[in-house]
């Protein structure tokens, strides 16, 4: 009778351990996400085809600009045209265009890393915040993430300016053209550890086991 109320003792007692192993593992995941902050950016762009060569600017007159929503592909509005090349569908792919976009980071966040996540821009993407160059992409399908804190104002408000120029017959098939895939915002610790995983010791384990039952 005594061994059997032991056992349940050490089930009783397994059973809190296990309880509260989980809470804080909980706790700590909870705490971990609050100490990143990923949004869309993907929502009030503007957008012009062709440049005069100030777009980059902070002051930069846009108000007749078209308003559109990210992603966006210009060369798949047309219009279809015999000169375009036929292997891109004979599509306008190529040529000079800008998006501009305005923002605004809380002082709170003065002590975070502060980037833009870029899942696809078609192609030679410069990116400027600003009016400062802050990175730039040749390539057009494969994601970029560019630090942008340096150039902000904080608690004011800023604008984002992306220059995409891809050229004619820098593809054989349709590539698209212009930010096609999704952009993020992305606030983080300094301190955050992407890499941060739980490794069990099986010899811990087992000892811990044995002693439970």
């Amino acid at each position: 009778m005594t061994i059997v109320r032991n056992k349940r003792y050490k089930y009783i007692l397994v059973s809190i351990r296990i309880f509260f192993l989980i809470f804080i593992l909980s706790c700590e995941g909870q705490e971990k996400e609050n100490l990143r902050i990923q949004e869309s950016f993907n929502q009030d762009w503007k957008f012009s085809k062709g440049e005069i060569g100030k777009e980059k600017e902070y002051d930069f007159d846009d108000s007749t600009w078209r308003n559109l929503n990210l992603p966006h592909d210009w060369a798949i509005e047309g219009p279809f045209d015999q000169q375009h090349d036929a292997r891109t569908g004979g599509l306008p792919i190529y040529g000079t265009a800008w998006y501009r976009k305005y923002f605004s980071i809380n002082e709170k966040q003065k002590d975070k890393s502060i980037s833009i996540v870029f899942d696809g821009v078609m192609n030679n993407a410069e990116v400027f915040v600003n009016g400062q160059k802050a990175g730039e992409r040749p390539f057009g399908y494969i994601g970029f993430e560019i630090n942008i804190k340096p150039y902000i104002k904080f608690g004011r408000d800023n604008v984002i300016a992306v220059r995409v120029d891809p050229k004619e017959l820098s593809a054989r098939w349709y590539p698209g053209a212009g930010i096609y895939r999704n952009v993020y915002l992305n606030i983080k610790s300094y301190f955050l550890n992407e890499s941060r995983y739980l490794k069990t010791n099986s010899r811990a384990l087992k000892h811990f086991c044995n002693n439970c039952f």
